[in-house]
């Protein structure tokens, strides 16, 4: 019998130290972590020109837990885990520049485009990436959060980028090449109306020619 509980304790020795130091799930800053591509047709994707002027508005939603201070997010290319702004002609901005936010081929409806109401306890950030490129690109952007734990002064890391497990963890942006219009391209031409005649020759319209879509003029 007693030879039995030696070996029994034995045994606990060996098990207890591996239930004591077993490693402990990775430190989150965050209850929830989110980017999407915002007022834009599709949440997980969208297309500009590579023109340096249209932005695809990134909406990135997180709610902090408690304990932890000063949020500070990153956009970064998935797979490589390069930070925004990186090669090939990326950029992100704060601002909006005012241009179109997507190239709309299918004539989207307003309720596409709709702002959802989130969570009222998560806060969000909306960042604007533009390409200058001039070319056809596509880039697959993950959102990282990284901030402070009170109790430590720690900076801990949360990231989308690991993982795809809902459309809300990565935003695909394809890119096309502008097209370059030359103002030979265009003409004016006089439109004539009844009301030209009654007005006489300073109430002329002077219409123009109907232009295409187009994202740049040179000279």
């Amino acid at each position: 019998m007693f030879m039995v509980m030696f070996r029994l304790g034995g045994l606990f020795s060996m098990i207890l130290p591996s239930l004591v130091y077993a490693d402990s799930p990775p430190k989150s800053p965050t209850s929830m972590l989110h980017i999407e591509s915002h007022r834009t047709p599709v949440s997980d994707s969208n297309s500009i020109y590579a023109n340096g002027r249209m932005q695809s508005p990134l909406l990135v939603t997180y709610q902090l837990k408690q304990g932890y201070i000063n949020p500070r997010i990153r956009l970064r290319e998935k797979y490589v885990e390069t930070e925004l702004p990186a090669k090939d002609g990326w950029t992100v901005s704060t601002k909006d520049n005012g241009f179109d936010y997507y190239i709309n081929d299918i004539g989207s409806t307003l309720s596409a485009l709709a702002v959802k109401s989130g969570d009222p306890r998560a806060t969000t950030q909306i960042l604007y990436v533009s390409n200058t490129s001039q070319a056809a690109r596509a880039i697959k952007i993950c959102v990282e959060l990284t901030a402070t734990e009170n109790a430590t002064g720690n900076d801990v890391t949360k990231s989308t980028c690991g993982t795809h497990r809902s459309n809300k963890d990565i935003v695909t942006v394809v890119t096309r090449k502008p097209t370059l219009y030359q103002l030979s391209d265009f003409t004016v031409d006089h439109v004539h109306s009844d009301s030209d005649e009654d007005a006489g020759d300073t109430g002329r319209n002077m219409g123009s020619s109907h232009r295409k879509s187009m994202p740049d003029i040179t000279n």
